[in-house]
């Protein structure tokens, strides 16, 4: 008995190929996006530690250069955490972008084995 032979089975490899690497690409950003939101984190604790500290050296009494320098700092780190959140939401949007790719993969690899 002859073995059934898929002609198109070049195509469905073509979209089992493509769909491995979206899959990767999405597990990539997905390491990255929680990576970011870990530094996000540190980020934002620190911020409230310098906060709390600059707090107390206003509460015990202290120059107004060292307050200006640590109104500086604080407004560094607050630069930091909006360009962590901004980087966050990009990457999510990629991770959309992916998801939608491998989505379109998925329904066009299912129907090439129909």
């Amino acid at each position: 008995m002859k073995k059934f032979e898929f002609n198109l089975q070049p195509v469905l490899n073509l979209k089992e190929q493509s769909e491995k690497i979206e899959k990767e690409r999405l597990s990539k950003i997905m390491a990255e996006i929680n990576l970011q939101k870990e530094k996000l984190h540190n980020l934002t604790k620190h911020l409230n530690e310098v906060l709390e500290e600059r707090k107390d050296e206003i509460s015990k009494g202290t120059t107004a250069l060292k307050i200006a320098e640590s109104d500086a700092y604080v407004r560094k780190i607050q630069q930091m955490i909006e360009d962590k959140r901004n980087l966050i939401k990009k990457l999510e949007k990629d991770a959309d972008l992916v998801r939608e790719n491998l989505l379109k993969i998925s329904k066009e690899k299912r129907h090439w084995r129909i």
